[in-house]
């Protein structure tokens, strides 16, 4: 399943991914592909526009399949994949494909991760975990992991508050993650975060207050960092 492919630019080399919302009330197998990636156009230059969103709400998720909304051409950063099951056994081990939101580029300044969103069946809203994993391919851009509250910058306007102190956050396999936007005294609460070897969680200069912290092999203690 596919969504098809978004606007491409005059040159005809960027074919962005599209934005879908899938809502199953019993299982979700997925033994072929869900894709909004984003490829390469047709005068093979290696550019791609952006990869698209992928929602997912179901009771239970199965199958060997793939969930992407990752970049398959290059110098592209990834694309958003949230999925929330309902039922209150269901757990993410039920399903053994892969789900991907990386980014690619030739240009290691032009490409960063995307991000994905599980929330298991006994979890609560915005209690999962925000992974962000870049497939190993190198990037200098950060991904952004944003909680705001009623803040003006030159970057973003908003007055909408995310919550994240229930949920988890991991960074891996070569990822770069930053906390760009705190609350408005500057802190931000999440339940875990696990940043892994060969990736990196920037504050940006704000505070980050979590219940359990794993940076590589060490688990750090209770406390704010």
């Amino acid at each position: 399943m596919s969504t098809g492919l978004g606007q491409s630019n005059s040159y005809g080399h960027q074919k962005p991914g599209a934005a879908m919302k899938l809502v199953v009330t019993g299982t979700l197998n997925v033994d072929g592909t869900i894709s909004s990636d984003s490829y390469t156009g047709q005068d093979g230059l290696p550019y791609a526009g952006c990869p698209g969103s992928i929602n997912i709400t179901a009771g239970k998720l199965t199958g060997v399949g793939a969930i992407s909304a990752k970049t398959s051409g290059q110098n592209s950063a990834g694309g958003r994949v949230a999925i929330r099951l309902t039922k209150s056994t269901s757990v993410f081990e039920d399903f053994s494909g892969k789900i991907l939101a990386h980014g690619k580029g030739a240009d290691s300044k032009k490409t960063s991760s995307g991000t994905v969103y599980l929330q298991a069946g006994n979890e609560p809203e915005k209690g999962g975990t925000i992974i962000i994993n870049n497939n190993g391919n190198t990037s200098q851009l950060y991904t952004p992991v944003m909680a705001t509250a009623n803040i003006q910058s030159d970057k973003y306007v908003t007055d909408e508050i995310v919550d994240f102190k229930n949920a988890s956050l991991v960074v891996e396999n070569s990822a770069l993650a930053s906390v760009e936007i705190a609350d408005a005294n500057g802190v931000f609460n999440m339940n875990a975060v696990t940043v892994a070897e060969g990736s990196k969680l920037d504050l940006f200069g704000n505070t980050l207050m979590v219940k359990s912290a794993k940076l590589g092999d060490t688990k750090l203690k209770v406390g704010t960092y």
